[in-house]
């Protein structure tokens, strides 16, 4: 993605960070500066970080750069989507017809209950000392937060 953004960037276009997260992920960990190895951030790369209701972002706010802008969630949001400017991006750039909708990270979301165990070897240096690997329980997808996990060492 840090690739893409680059050369999104060197042809113009302006790249908007938007989510829950979107502030630390703009101005990453702090103290970077005391421990390099905290995550710095992204504002070297990203031109809007948004952080609220998209409800919020106006045209306004596209001539802005370095900046990250925050807005409460609110229960009364604008529910009508324009869904005719998506497009996807793969040898060249398609239209994306869309049909039907769904806001993620909201019940019903089919990804919310996707359940998967990962088994987790400890380092080469643990299983030698007879430390047990780990038997991963997660619920969700790497989309929103509507996730669960839980962790418990093998027999």
């Amino acid at each position: 993605m840090i690739g893409l953004f680059q050369e999104l960037k060197k042809k113009g276009f302006v790249i908007i960070l938007g989510g829950p997260q979107a502030r630390q992920d703009y101005y990453g960990e702090p103290n970077t500066d005391l421990y390099p190895n905290r995550f710095g951030g992204l504002k070297s790369m990203i031109d809007i970080a948004f952080q609220g209701p998209v409800d919020h972002f106006g045209l306004e706010h596209l001539g802005l750069r370095g900046v990250s802008l925050e807005y409460p969630w609110t229960k009364n949001l604008f529910l009508e989507v324009d869904w005719s400017n998506i497009y996807t991006f793969f040898r060249h750039i398609k239209k994306l017809e869309v049909r039907l909708g769904q806001v993620m990270n909201a019940i019903g979301c089919p990804h919310a209950t996707k359940h998967q165990t990962i088994a987790l070897p400890p380092p080469i240096d643990l299983q030698e000392k007879g430390i047990p690997e780990l038997s991963v329980e997660s619920e969700g997808c790497i989309f929103c937060d509507v996730l669960g996990t839980s962790v418990t060492t093998a027999q």
